[in-house]
């Protein structure tokens, strides 16, 4: 987070301290549809993460506003903690969704099989945090739906679509979704 380097450096007494962003490993995080057999991706939407009942609160607004646009568009789910542990499971309107959980290599490739993921975010303020997934999903060429972050804009322009309502998830992943020209151009966007 930029706005903790100067607390860094006061708090250890020098300046080497700086910024690293998020960012991606071209080698693993690409475009190519590994044994797909074609450069169709076959999936209409997916959200890769977790839920986190107690905290997180804006997280789950936007998870709130993101899933329910996607519920009647092919929605998968990959939650990776959906256990007995209550603080970490979907609630139960979105348990239909859940299609399992993936390990990080398997991950990849489905970044590669659906159309638009969807992204939300637990750091909402930073002019430099957001999911580092944000990244890993452009560097693979795949259309992004997210909930705001203060730092999607300087990062990625307009090449991220964000929305912040209902509305305006449903609308704007029917535009993706619809409209092949239009998520394709904004994936190669994002992805360059």
């Amino acid at each position: 987070d930029a706005s903790r380097v100067e607390h860094y450096r006061r708090d250890l007494g020098h300046d080497r301290i700086h910024l690293l962003p998020f960012g991606a490993q071209p080698r693993i995080h690409n475009p190519i549809r590994h044994g797909a057999k074609s450069a169709e991706r076959p999936h209409e939407v997916a959200f890769a993460g977790s839920y986190f009942a107690e905290k997180h609160a804006e997280r789950r607004r936007q998870l709130d506003v993101l899933l329910p646009a996607a519920a009647d568009q092919g929605l998968n789910i990959f939650s990776r903690m959906q256990t007995e542990d209550p603080r970490y499971r979907f609630p139960k309107r979105y348990v239909p969704y859940i299609v399992g959980s993936l390990p990080y290599e398997k991950m990849l490739a489905a970044y590669t099989s659906y159309k638009v993921f969807l992204n939300v975010n637990s750091v909402t303020e930073s002019p430099t945090m957001c999911a580092r997934r944000l990244f890993e999903l452009s560097a693979a060429q795949t259309a992004v739906l997210s909930g705001p972050a203060a730092s999607i804009e300087p990062f990625f322009g307009d090449d991220i679509t964000v929305v912040d309502a209902p509305e305006q998830a449903k609308e704007a992943l029917h535009n993706l979704l619809a409209h092949p020209e239009l998520r394709d151009r904004q994936a190669l966007r994002a992805h360059r």
